[in-house]
């Protein structure tokens, strides 16, 4: 789910991204859960897998992830395959550094 002002957007999944900014020309800028890894880290991963095109900025001091969505075509269902995108990248960094072995005992 996405929560922007009083208005909530339906998402694949039950976790919350909250949008910062009053959506202008299809610009939104999304913080992740409290917890998260560094948003560049997760952005980075989204990239790499080449789901979705999103970019790390910094919007009132906060990092964010920046999605322009602009194209006339763009669907639901287009904008829920990069929350999902978002939100394994996400996890996948969780999960990692939580099996990550201290370098010294």
């Amino acid at each position: 789910m996405i929560v922007s002002g009083t208005k909530q957007i339906p998402a694949p999944r039950s976790v919350v991204w909250s949008v910062i900014n009053e959506p202008k020309l299809g610009v939104v800028c999304l913080t992740p859960p409290a917890g998260s890894p560094p948003v560049r880290d997760i952005v980075d991963r989204v990239l790499r897998d080449g789901t979705a095109w999103l970019s790390a900025a910094k919007f009132a001091g906060s990092d964010v992830v920046r999605a322009c969505i602009t194209h006339g075509e763009t669907s639901s269902t287009d904008i829920a395959i990069a929350l999902d995108a978002l939100e394994d990248a996400r996890l996948g960094l969780l999960e990692r550094a939580a099996t990550r072995k201290p370098a010294f005992v």
